[in-house]
């Protein structure tokens, strides 16, 4: 952990027509955006709108994202649920 700082849960919506969008754990929103960069290379990270900081994930869709999601409980991309580098 970096002193002080606690992990957030970072949901970006997407502007429509770019799905649905992307959540990461992270330190901070820009080390958020580093993760998304590197485990979702394809990613226009334009089309990210304003994150929503320590999202409940009981808010996010139940019928696409909920099913989909990885594990948000420790740093990296958890949607899509992609695999951490190293694994």
């Amino acid at each position: 952990m970096i002193s002080g700082i606690r992990l957030h849960r970072y949901w970006f919506p997407t502007r429509i027509g770019f799905g649905i969008g992307f959540g990461a754990t992270a330190w901070t929103e820009q080390d958020a955006r580093r993760l998304l960069r590197s485990a979702v290379p394809y990613i226009d990270m334009t089309t990210l709108g304003p994150p929503i900081v320590d999202i409940d994930i009981r808010d996010l869709d139940p019928g696409h994202v909920l099913p989909n999601i990885g594990v948000c409980s420790v740093r990296g991309v958890w949607y899509p649920n992609v695999p951490s580098p190293g694994t």
